[in-house]
């Protein structure tokens, strides 16, 4: 079961039949967690923090598929902002020059930690 069957499975709707926002996100929320917490995290300090997190239950083939989950976090001094736009697009917009080299090692490493993760997937396993 996928990670989002499963969390429209989950219990979100509230007495009126209407879906719960609230809840909705904090069902999200606890599911990425599971995910990253089996994953591999990265912390790149220098004039900002930010922390990079990856996990994939690596190929599954199928319907569904495998897993993958990224969490990037500002720990101190990032200056950045990320929205999700309209049809779900990812808007990353960094404002420093320590900013772009932080994210380009961090992006590295996000696709070199996901391709590990794939290759290995017995030693991180499936939710």
């Amino acid at each position: 079961m996928g990670a989002c069957t499963a969390l429209w499975n989950e219990d979100v709707w509230n007495a009126d039949d209407e879906l719960d926002e609230e809840a909705m996100d904090n069902a999200w929320i606890a599911k990425h967690q599971a995910y990253i917490a089996r994953g591999e995290q990265h912390v790149i300090d220098s004039c900002n923090i930010t922390a990079f997190a990856a996990y994939t239950s690596g190929y599954a083939g199928g319907n569904s598929g495998c897993v993958t989950a990224l969490r990037i976090s500002n720990l101190g001094s990032t200056q950045w902002d990320a929205r999700i736009g309209p049809g779900g697009d990812v808007c990353v917009i960094l404002e420093g020059d320590c900013e772009l080299t932080t994210f380009i090692k961090g992006l590295r490493f996000l696709a070199d930690s996901l391709e590990y993760q794939a290759t290995n997937a017995r030693l991180y396993g499936r939710l």
